[in-house]
Parts: structure tokens; C-alpha cells; sequence
């Protein structure tokens, strides 16, 4: 979902707006008009390259026209590079413009022979903080040593609960995800996706009523406890993957349902990950779908398991389910051709799955860029 195709987008800021005439716009100059659902009293400036970057320069201080609409004009746009590149700030960078979910925004680009450029910003970083810190979920330790009796192991468990989870009688969907460790830790050593950040964003959005389930990666044991039994085949060692779904739907679940408000039914059990994660979240769809109907899957590690393809295919795998699938074009060579066989596999076995496929050709096998589209996810899968 893109900006402005989000619902906040639509509701806040009218197609009207956008068609307005530029007839009196001279040649040689260049109007930018920004359009703002966040605005508050701080002063807009434009930086880019044609001032060497500089957060906060007078002369390129905005003119505020009304509230959430500002304007711009380059008066000679000759001086101008043909192709700026530019963004938005409050005056500094830790107070730059964010996306709908609140994550840093690429580089904006104009052309100096264009005339009028609109863009619109949905939201502002303030403080390098650009989330309600109200709507921020509630951390819980559910266990630091739940026992996992199909694995013979134990394991930390997290639960993040909707803000005014203690305020109401609600019961909520939820979404069990992998690699606990990289999900909101800000100290983790290879970034983390900071969903608590994006689910308070989209708990302003009215999208944000979903209980997340974060479960540690077995650290050595990760690839093992990820890969399905035929793993074994890659010289990896003993798959264990099916033991840990046992344990996610033998134990770990029913325990979560019991002492938590959730909605225990398919239709609202969602499962996730990213890499070996989002490959035991796809296999988790095959072998319990009547458990998980949702499933985030981002940047699968499809090679360890050849035998997919076929078994998307076979006893109604992935009937009935929602599939969220991310790739990106800078991971591994494999990548996007392994997706899209996976996806061609599911579509011929003419099962009533609805997928949505997003391939980003920039997209890197990093956490950052999984946390970017975590929210998207989210509210495509939920809600």
C-alpha cells in the first residue's frame, strides 16, 4: 500500500486539493507545494542538493499558505541542477519528514524545467521520535524460560499487547513471530524491526488492535529449529522444524490463548518471520493450516527446502489463507527467481489463497528494511 492509497491519505486529504491551476507560474521558475496531515507550529525547510544539503537555511524556509499546506518557489530555476533532490525538514534531521508509518523517507526528486511540484507528507520525525508514545504496546515477559517439550528446550517468550489492552474486555488477533531477539530490541546487534514503534503508528490509524507473540531464536540451534526434515538432505544437520511448530501449536499457543484475550480461531492467527523465520512461518501455513491463516513471510530462505513447491501444491496447502510475500532485489541471487517459482507453484494448484506478493528492487536482507514492511503487512493481513 502506498501513501497515497493509505486510508489516512484519503480521508485527510482530498483529490480537490491536488487539481489546482498553475496557470500564472512564469518560465524559469519552480513552485514546490507540500501538503502536510501532521502540522504544527514548527517552520518547514527544504534541503537538498542544491544547497549542499543544509538542514536549515533561511533562504529555503518554506511559506506557510494555510494549515497543512506550504509553498516554495525557485525564482530562477536555470541556477537550478536539472534534477533535484531533496527533502523536508523541521530545521533539523532528527526532525525531517517520515512515511505513513512513521520510518525514514527516500530522497524526493524534481526537475528545475517542470514547473509545479505537489508533494504531500503524512507524518514528521520530532526529537528523531516520529510514533505516539501512548499508543505504544505493552511489553510483557510471558516466560524467560518456557519450556518447549517437543525440542527438550527452554525459551524466552515476549507478548506485546495493545495500549488500552487493561482498559477493555477485548479480545484481540494474534501474530506469533520468529527471532524474538531482533523484533523491538534496540541495542540488538544487527538492527531490529522496532514494531512496537510501527504498531503504535498504526494504533493512531486504528490499526493496531493485534497482540504480537515474540519467541527467541535458539541462537546455535536456529538453523536446525527452522528448517523443515528434508533439510537434512543440504548437509545442515537434522531439521527440526516440525518439532518447533508442535511446539508453537501444542503448547505455546494454547498457552497464550488461555491466559491471554485473544482470538484463537484461524481466521485470526497470524505467523511471521524473516529469512529461516519467514521460511518456518510459510511451513507452519502448510502443515497447520487450519491454525495459521495469516502468514508474513519476508525474504524466505527457500533453498534449504526444495521440496516447497510441491507441497504448496498438495492436500490443500495454504487453502483458505492470506500470504504476504516480500523479497527484496539486493539480497542473494536466488532470491526473486525462488519467489516467484514459489508463487507460480501456488497459483497452479488453484487453491484459495490470496497473496500479495512485494518485490522492492533496492530491497536488502537486512532487519531495518523488514521493519519498514512490517506495518504494511500488518494491515494487510489483519485488517
Amino acid at each position: 500500500m502506498t501513501e497515497n492509497n493509505h486510508p489516512e491519505f484519503q480521508q485527510q486529504h482530498q483529490e480537490a486539493s491536488y487539481t489546482q491551476s498553475y496557470e500564472g507560474i512564469q518560465p524559469n521558475k519552480l513552485l514546490i507545494e507540500m501538503h502536510t496531515a501532521k502540522d504544527d507550529d514548527r517552520p518547514v525547510y527544504l534541503a537538498g542538493n542544491f544547497n549542499a544539503w543544509k538542514v536549515r537555511e533561511e533562504r529555503y524556509k518554506m511559506h506557510k499558505i494555510s494549515e497543512g499546506r506550504y509553498e516554495y518557489t525557485f525564482d530562477n530555476a536555470d541556477a537550478l541542477p536539472h534534477e533535484l533532490v531533496y527533502k523536508y525538514t523541521k530545521g533539523n534531521w532528527s526532525d525531517a519528514e517520515a512515511d505513513i508509518y512513521g520510518c525514514k523517507t527516500q530522497n524526493r526528486t524534481a526537475f528545475k524545467d517542470q514547473g509545479v511540484e505537489i508533494d504531500y507528507v503524512p507524518r514528521w520525525f520530532s526529537g528523531g521520535i516520529s510514533f505516539p508514545r501512548h499508543f505504544l504496546p505493552r511489553t510483557e515477559l510471558v516466560q524467560q524460560d518456557f519450556y518447549m517439550p517437543q525440542l527438550d528446550k527452554t525459551r524466552r517468550v515476549q507478548i506485546l499487547l495493545p495500549s488500552d489492552y487493561d482498559d477493555s474486555s477485548r479480545r484481540y488477533p494474534v501474530l506469533y513471530l520468529q527471532d524474538g531477539q531482533n523484533l523491538f530490541d534496540p541495542h540488538a546487534p544487527f538492527g531490529n524491526w522496532a514494531i512496537n514503534e510501527k504498531l503504535a503508528v498504526l494504533k493512531e490509524y486504528d490499526h493496531g488492535d493485534l497482540i504480537v507473540v515474540a519467541i527467541d531464536h535458539g541462537e546455535v540451534s536456529r538453523i536446525n529449529e527452522f528448517s523443515p526434515l528434508s533439510s537434512i538432505q543440504l548437509g545442515i544437520g537434522q531439521g527440526e522444524g516440525k518439532k518447533y511448530l508442535d511446539f508453537m501449536v501444542e503448547t505455546l499457543k494454547p498457552y497464550i490463548d488461555e491466559h491471554y484475550r485473544t482470538l484463537s480461531h484461524k481466521k485470526f492467527t497470524g505467523i511471521g518471520g524473516s529469512s529461516m523465520g519467514g521460511l518456518i512461518s510459510l511451513y507452519g501455513g502448510i502443515m497447520y493450516p487450519n491454525v495459521f491463516s495469516r502468514l508474513m513471510v519476508f525474504s524466505p530462505s527457500l533453498w534449504i527446502y526444495p521440496d516447497v513447491y510441491k507441497e504448496v501444491g498438495e492436500n490443500g496447502a495454504l487453502a483458505d489463507t492470506r500470504l504476504y510475500l516480500y523479497a527484496g532485489g539486493r539480497e542473494s541471487q536466488g532470491m526473486l527467481p525462488k519467489v516467484q517459482r514459489l508463487l507460480k507453484s501456488i497459483n497452479e494448484s488453484s487453491q484459495n489463497t490470496n497473496i500479495n506478493l512485494v518485490i522492492d528492487p533496492n530491497g536488502t536482507h537486512t532487519e531495518s528494511r523488514w521493519g519498514i514492511q512490517f506495518p504494511e503487512a500488518v494491515e494487510w493481513l489483519f485488517f
